[in-house]
């Protein structure tokens, strides 16, 4: 495993990236509830099936695209991105 550095070609941040999915189903077993703001700690879930619908920035939501302008949805292609782009720490 490789460290991804990501820094977002369109504002800069160094929030990191996030895979955003379709068609998912997720459970949470949780032990704690916020009862004045109503939330649930998520801490604990798990996540069944679904598709890759992009990667994007956490910050901005910038998506990443391959030299073609084709929106990435697979790890090959992300890592060729994340390469190109000088966005690999070797360990």
């Amino acid at each position: 495993m490789e460290k991804i550095k990501f820094v977002c070609p369109s504002c800069g941040s160094l929030m990191g990236l996030e895979e955003i999915m379709c068609d998912v189903v997720q459970s949470t077993t949780f032990d704690y509830i916020d009862i004045m703001g109503f939330e649930i700690d998520y801490t604990h879930s798990s996540t069944d099936g679904g598709v890759v619908d992009r990667f994007q920035c956490v910050e901005c939501g910038y998506i990443l695209t391959n030299s073609n302008g084709t929106e990435i949805i697979d790890t090959e292609d992300l890592c060729a991105w994340l390469m190109a782009n000088n966005m690999i720490e070797h360990t």
